[in-house]
């Protein structure tokens, strides 16, 4: 799936944890387009207790009864960012 974002906030760009959810079910990775570069999000860390959600708790606009916060990604387009983070991959 592809998220074009168009804020970058002290280095971190956001998106909705509907979002990563719906790409961690159907074993999709997110890539995120911030103006002409792109990050790739492996699906595989979409997953619930990985997340760095914070915040307040917001509306779906298409369907007000879905509720999603935001989660957060350190903005780094050149490197891939299954090798930053220190993790095992768990497949269940």
């Amino acid at each position: 799936m592809e998220y074009k974002v168009d804020t970058i906030w002290k280095d971190y760009i956001a998106f909705g944890t509907n979002i990563a959810y719906k790409c961690y079910r159907e074993r999709e990775d997110i890539v995120i387009i911030y103006n002409e570069e792109k990050m790739t999000i492996p699906w595989h860390i979409l997953k619930e207790d990985r997340l760095d959600i914070r915040g307040k708790t917001y509306e779906d606009k298409k369907n007000p009864s879905l509720k999603y916060r935001l989660c957060y990604f350190k903005w780094d387009p050149s490197e891939n960012y299954q090798t930053i983070l220190d993790f095992e991959i768990d497949e269940d």
